[in-house]
């Protein structure tokens, strides 16, 4: 399999403008490293095992936030244009 640029994950700082975890068509999704949900789930006091089946969708092998039940253009985390979960 041909490597993409991104293979290694994409790194940001967050810029509190909310526009990252918006749904931009192709590219509404906020992918998740086994990594990334060990970190959000700690932080959110729950097993990694009930973050991902309360909070994630898997799709070919890659598991990524699933989005506002109210708003399906944005993350769930997403509150205030402010991410909740950034830090972890």
């Amino acid at each position: 399999m041909k490597k993409v640029w991104y293979d290694k994950g994409i790194r940001f700082q967050c810029q509190g403008t909310g526009q990252c975890c918006l749904n931009h068509g192709q590219y509404n999704y906020v992918f998740l490293t086994l990594k990334n949900r060990q970190d959000i789930a700690k932080l959110l006091k729950l097993s990694t095992q009930k973050f991902t089946k309360n909070y994630c969708t898997q799709t070919d092998g890659s598991f990524y936030l699933n989005p506002n039940n109210e708003d399906e253009s944005k993350c769930i985390f997403l509150n205030d244009n402010k991410c909740q979960v950034h830090k972890a």
